[in-house]
């Protein structure tokens, strides 16, 4: 039985003794690692080329200016920097899905819109005084996608 679990756990392709009178082929495992992601600030770099800031104003603040660029892509990837962040403020919510409506990405709009009512949920529970007023802004814009 140990020798079994051994197997198993390692990934031996033995066959193993379960019992006096029973025998199982122990699965073979792969030996190659699961991949990690190298986050979000890395496959922006070797995307987009730039480095995104770390504090969510400066991610925002470059937002607007490649916005006014007419980068979208890069506006997007900087929105979406604070989003995965879980940020609690409206404005990167509120442009990713301008943004994303412009380029004809429906998921990527349903996605914000989401998040965007998880993150107020929890603003609003808080207490913070703008939080059901925004809460039921995106739920409002749920209901309408969906």
């Amino acid at each position: 039985m140990f020798k079994y679990l051994f197997n198993k756990l390692f990934g031996r392709n033995e066959i193993a003794e379960v019992g006096a009178e029973m025998e199982v082929e122990a699965p073979i495992a792969t030996a190659s690692p699961k991949k990690r992601s190298r986050g979000y600030k890395a496959e922006v770099k070797e995307k987009y080329g730039f480095d995104l800031p770390s504090s969510a104003l400066d991610k925002n603040m470059m937002g607007m200016e490649f916005e006014k660029e007419k980068e979208l892509e890069k506006a997007c990837a900087c929105y979406e920097g604070c989003v995965r962040s879980g940020f609690n403020g409206n404005q990167p919510y509120d442009r990713l899905i301008v943004l994303y409506r412009k380029l004809d990405r429906p998921k990527d709009v349903l996605r914000v819109v989401k998040k965007a009512v998880a993150v107020f949920e929890k603003v609003a529970r808080q207490g913070r005084s703008d939080g059901p007023a925004k809460l039921k802004k995106y739920e409002a814009q749920l209901e309408i996608i969906s």
